[in-house]
C-alpha cells in the first residue's frame, strides 16, 4: 500500500498574529534599548559650533560610554564633541570639552590655557579687580578658573563674583527642583545703600529688587551694574555682596555631589558655553558627537538644500 504523504496543518491566523505582534514588541524594545543607551540622532539648529557642526546638521551620538550605569568606567576627554542637557532650561546644546575635574582653565588674549594637573593657589586668584566695560566679553579673557572635583567643598562666601556665580550654576544644576534666590547687598565705602540709583542703567532701570531670575543669576549683569554704580560713585568705593538663599535658608558651604566639564563652542566669538554658564555635569552629557549623518541647509527647500560635502563627515 502506498504511503501516504504528510502535510502540515494550517497555521490558525490569530496564532499568526499573535507571533507577528511578539516579535514586533520585541523588535520596538530592541530599538528602544538602542537609542537610550547606545546610539541615537539629533538636529543641530544652532550656529556656535561652526565649522565644525552647522545649523541643519543631523549628527550620530555615541551613547553607551555616558550610560548611568557606569559612570566610572568611561570618563570624558578634553576635546571631545558632546550633546548635553541643560537641567535648568531644558534645552539641549553641542559642545567641546576642553577641561575636567581638577584642571585649570584660563583664556589669553583669545588663547584657551588649560593646566594639569591642579594648582590649587589658582581656585582662588582675585578676579574682576577692574571694573569690566558694557561691550567685554568672555571670548577673549577669562581669569584661571580651577574646576572643583567631585566631594570638595564650595565656600560660598569666600569667593570671587565669577567663581561665586560658577558656584551657584553647579548647585542650581544638581538641585534642579529646588527654588534658590539671589540676594545682592551694595556697600558704599562699607556703607549700605538700599536702594541704588539705577534709573539710567541701560540693562535693567529698575529696582534692583525687581531683577528677574534670568538676569539674577548672570554674572555679568551683576559686574556690569557694579561698574555702572562705580561711574556714579567716581569716587568712592563700591562693593557688591552676593548671598544665595534655598527658600528662607543661607547657604554658606556646598558639598559637590558630581562631576563637572568646563565646555567650549568651536566658533569663538557666537558660542554661549562655560565661559558664562559655568562648569556643566558630567551626567548631563547626552552622547558623543560622531559624525554628521545627514545635512540640509535651513535656508533652502528640497533637494537644492542638501548639502553632499558634510555627509558622513567624522567629528574631531
Amino acid at each position: 500500500m502506498a504511503a501516504t504523504p504528510l502535510t502540515t496543518a494550517p497555521i490558525d491566523r490569530r496564532i499568526w498574529i499573535y507571533r507577528q505582534v511578539k516579535r514586533g514588541v520585541l523588535l520596538f524594545l530592541i530599538l528602544f534599548i538602542v537609542k537610550i543607551f547606545v546610539i541615537d540622532t539629533i538636529h543641530i539648529a544652532t550656529d556656535q559650533m561652526q565649522p565644525t557642526i552647522s545649523p541643519g546638521d543631523q549628527v550620530l551620538l555615541w551613547k553607551l560610554p555616558f550610560a548611568p550605569s557606569w559612570p566610572h568606567l568611561f570618563k570624558p576627554h578634553p576635546n571631545t564633541v558632546v550633546v548635553i542637557k541643560d537641567a535648568i532650561n531644558k534645552r539641549h546644546t553641542c559642545q567641546r570639552i576642553v577641561a575636567v575635574a581638577g584642571d585649570t582653565v584660563a583664556i589669553s588674549n583669545g588663547m584657551l590655557k588649560t593646566r594639569r594637573p591642579r594648582i590649587d593657589s589658582m581656585h582662588h586668584i582675585p578676579y574682576g579687580m577692574q571694573a569690566l566695560p558694557p561691550s567685554y566679553s568672555p571670548r577673549d579673557t577669562m581669569e584661571a578658573y580651577c574646576i572643583p572635583r567631585k566631594g570638595e567643598y564650595l565656600e560660598l562666601d569666600t569667593l570671587s563674583l565669577r567663581d561665586f556665580f560658577f558656584s551657584v550654576a553647579m548647585i542650581r544644576a544638581e538641585n534642579s527642583h529646588n527654588a534658590y534666590t539671589i540676594v545682592p547687598e551694595v556697600f558704599i565705602n562699607g556703607t549700605p545703600l538700599m536702594n541704588p540709583p539705577l534709573a539710567d542703567f541701560s540693562l535693567f532701570p529698575k529696582p534692583i529688587k525687581d531683577v528677574p531670575d534670568s538676569l539674577a543669576f548672570n554674572y555679568f549683569f551683576w559686574d556690569r551694574m557694579k561698574a555702572y554704580l562705580s561711574s556714579v560713585y567716581n569716587d568712592k568705593t563700591v562693593t557688591v555682596i552676593f548671598s544665595l538663599f534655598e527658600g528662607k535658608t543661607k547657604l554658606f558651604r556646598y558639598h559637590l555631589k558630581e562631576s563637572y566639564i568646563f565646555l567650549l563652542a568651536d566658533d569663538w566669538c557666537n558660542g554661549y558655553d562655560s565661559r558664562y554658564t559655568g562648569p556643566a555635569k558630567v551626567s548631563s552629557i547626552s552622547g558623543q558627537v560622531v559624525c554628521v549623518l545627514w545635512s540640509h541647509s535651513p535656508q533652502k527647500k528640497g533637494i537644492a538644500g542638501i548639502r553632499f560635502n558634510r555627509l558622513l563627515r567624522f567629528i574631531r
